[in-house]
């Protein structure tokens, strides 16, 4: 199997067309900037202490250390880097005007205006979860499988712009420009097997995928499953649905649908051929296909055109051990970053891989599943 083995880990962070990847110890921090189309690196800073990497917004990374004052402010496009002694971390910028702070003192959030005092504040308290995004601040409950909410507050002023109640549970949200995306579960189901008639069903929700218009609250559309992820790059969410299983519990007929995050509108739906016969997970597309990743560490590529299994590999180190992906990333020059599950006894595993290099070591070719003889 070839593959360039790199040092930099895959933390997918990025902006632009940059990929920011922070690596620090005790003594030192270093900053590396690399590029989206080849991962090669396009400059670094070094930070003379252990600091982390705080966020990433407006054209400017923020760090500090947990247990020291201050704060790091380093400009992307110039490189420019600024040591801030105050207590106060910027975390957003809104177009506004708006800036939200971390109070690391007191332990708060506060929104402030440019030239003018505090105009919001709040202070985490749980079950609540926060998430700010081009719209706003969402203050949200989701810890149960009845009653979730989600309200959006304007940060100049803290005044409620929209608040939805849902009957059941959404058991993820995300937020894509001015959009929520949520997986909702719905326990609306009634059993009817022996000794349980009747009962609530709270194991087996009906699942959907639900996108709300951030400024507003109102739904935009809706799908009949949960989505698998969102494909940020290209705006797509991705969704597998299993049309039939197998005696054994086995998968027997997987379909994956494309779709349109701003409106839903489906620009791809096939049946995979051959079937994938454990529980699998789609990650990001290209013009072509649709990446993959399967429940036993294999990774794959499918045919947007009829479904076809167009490639699968595993990932083999230079010991001839099998390693299981915890992250990757598709490039704009089509190489693919790997990153295998760390702490494995034949050492951390990053690396660059072209599919088209590999083809030999494919386990789908011409359409038949070819078997492997490695552990």
């Amino acid at each position: 199997m070839k593959y360039e083995v790199v040092d930099q880990p895959l933390q997918n962070r990025s902006h632009s067309k940059l990929i920011i990847n922070c690596r620090n110890n005790m003594d030192i921090t270093k900053l590396n900037f690399l590029s989206r189309e080849d991962y090669q690196l396009n400059g670094s800073i070094d930070i003379g202490e252990e600091v982390f990497l705080a966020s990433i917004n407006g054209g400017e990374i923020i760090l500090y250390h947990f247990n020291k004052p201050g704060f790091y402010k380093v400009e992307i496009d110039s490189k420019k880097m600024l040591f801030v002694q105050k207590d106060d971390v910027p975390e957003y910028k809104w177009k506004s005007g708006v800036t939200l702070f971390l109070d690391r003192v007191n332990r708060n959030y506060i929104c402030k205006v440019k030239g003018k005092d505090e105009v919001f504040s709040f202070e985490p308290n749980f079950p609540i979860s926060y998430r700010w995004f081009d719209c706003g601040i969402l203050f949200y409950q989701n810890n149960e499988k009845e009653n979730s909410w989600i309200k959006c507050l304007n940060p100049d002023g803290g005044s409620e712009k929209w608040k939805k109640q849902f009957a059941w549970q959404f058991a993820r949200l995300e937020a894509y420009d001015n959009l929520i995306v949520l997986e909702y579960h719905a326990y609306d189901k009634i059993r009817t097997d022996e000794g349980y008639e009747g009962e609530r069903d709270w194991y087996d929700p009906n699942k959907y995928t639900i996108v709300l218009d951030g400024d507003t609250g109102e739904e935009i559309w809706q799908y009949p499953n949960g989505y698998h992820q969102i494909d940020y790059e290209k705006g797509i969410v991705l969704i597998g649905n299993i049309n039939s299983r197998l005696s054994s519990g086995k998968i027997e007929s997987l379909s994956v649908v494309e779709l349109k995050i701003n409106d839903g509108n489906v620009l791809s739906e096939v049946v995979v051929r051959p079937a994938i016969e454990r529980v699998t997970n789609f990650h990001f597309v290209d013009e072509s296909g649709i990446y993959y990743t399967s429940h036993d560490g294999s990774f794959g590529k499918i045919s947007k055109t009829d479904g076809t299994i167009l490639w699968e590999f595993d990932l083999i180190d230079d010991k001839g051990e099998k390693r299981e992906l915890t992250d990757w990333l598709l490039l704009g020059n089509g190489n693919l970053v790997l990153q295998a599950m760390p702490n494995h006894p034949n050492g951390d595993l990053t690396c660059v891989f072209n599919p088209e290099e590999n083809m030999e070591y494919s386990r789908v070719k011409n359409g038949i599943r070819i078997t492997t003889d490695y552990a």
